[in-house]
């Protein structure tokens, strides 16, 4: 549905366990800040979702395949995009990549919930139209 939108990291000694291979939730970490820079390219911080429409967006589902380790000191980059944005969800792709190599697919479904309640909410048209162009608001 869009286009993969990269952010870089660095995996540090904290990340990785006593093999100085990245221990495997560190991957959901990396895939948590890569969606977070998305949404900061798309609306300047994430937190002017919630400022300009109420709503906000949590994790409901995550499915990760573990293709590949990552090392100490390698340098990642993290392919994000949205695959689908139905009523109150969107479901994201992404890849956590060393070079040419591909370390991990990563699928999340997102729900959109009232900030406030804390209950499902369906996605304004506005906001759907900002995540499928990536365009800045």
């Amino acid at each position: 549905m869009t286009e993969y939108f990269s952010a870089q990291y660095r995996v540090y000694y904290e990340d990785t366990d006593a093999a100085g291979v990245v221990y495997y939730a560190n991957y959901l970490k990396y895939a948590e800040r890569a969606r977070s820079d998305y949404l900061r390219h798309v609306f300047q911080a994430p937190s002017m979702i919630a400022e300009k429409f109420g709503l906000m967006f949590v994790v409901r589902q995550c499915y990760i395949d573990y293709l590949r380790p990552a090392r100490l000191d390698d340098a990642l980059d993290i392919l994000t995009r949205i695959i689908a944005i139905k009523s109150a969800t969107v479901e994201m792709e992404q890849q956590i990549m060393r070079q040419e190599s591909k370390l991990t697919e990563i699928r999340v479904i997102l729900a959109c919930v009232d900030c406030q309640k804390f209950q499902p909410s369906r996605i304004p048209q506005a906001l759907k139209s900002k995540l499928i162009t990536g365009a800045k608001s």
